[in-house]
């Protein structure tokens, strides 16, 4: 879903430290505290209009009314200083002049995911996707939010956790590289295995030994494991 939030984007500020009856105090910038309040209302002013569907709920509802961590990408348009001529405004609409003023992007970007805490997301921890761009000029000045549920795998059974929770990805490719090393010997040898008189030659023999202990001998413990813990969910 897009949430496009008006108004000239707001850049997270320093904490600010003073002294009080000797003693030092950090403190927020009341303004902030302000900014942040009405970013967040619009946000959930949103969120919510989003779901405000009675007896509907479409795929990307769903998804996100599911999702465990989030994909957001944030664009922001900047205003134009009002002492700009017009030939410097319009070079700067067309993006021919790049937007390089202050705020920094990543207090712009970061003000705008502490607005979405609590109201999109329990934490920002959850994002584990940020894509942005200080995009351009715009005498239209606003925030424009994405917000993507980060569609992970989701593992359907218990014997799927199992497995996936027992070998790693890199044990995985090498399991399947040493099954298809196996089968390749039957394919190479498929007269053997589809009429019992035929005896095998020496190099399947000596070929099929090798594969099956090299095998046997990296995978016994782990076989071993997913077996028992297959054993242990079935009783």
């Amino acid at each position: 879903m897009k949430i496009i939030i008006p108004g000239n984007p707001h850049a997270t500020k320093r904490v600010r430290c003073g002294c009080l009856n000797g003693h030092g105090h950090a403190y927020n910038d009341p303004q902030q505290t302000r900014d942040m309040a009405e970013v967040r209302s619009i946000i959930l002013s949103k969120w919510n209009a989003f779901f405000d569907l009675p007896n509907f709920r479409d795929d990307n509802q769903l998804k996100l009314e599911k999702a465990k961590s989030f994909i957001v990408s944030l664009e922001f348009y900047l205003p134009i200083c009002k002492s700009e001529t017009d030939s410097v405004r319009n070079l700067k609409l067309w993006g021919f002049i790049p937007c390089t003023d202050k705020p920094d992007f990543d207090n712009l970007a970061k003000f705008y995911v502490d607005c979405g805490t609590g109201v999109i997301w329990k934490d920002d921890k959850l994002i584990t996707l940020g894509m942005g761009h200080k995009v351009k000029y715009s005498n239209n000045p606003r925030t424009e939010m994405t917000i993507i549920p980060n569609d992970t795998p989701e593992l359907k059974s218990h014997n799927e956790k199992i497995i996936f929770e027992t070998f790693s990805q890199l044990e995985l490719k090498d399991f399947y590289k040493k099954c298809l090393e196996i089968g390749n010997k039957y394919e190479n040898n498929k007269e053997y295995f589809e009429d019992n008189t035929i005896f095998p030659s020496k190099s399947f023999i000596s070929a099929t030994a090798l594969h099956i202990t090299e095998f046997a001998h990296a995978f016994t413990d782990k076989l071993k494991k997913i077996d028992k813990k297959l054993n242990n969910a079935s009783t």
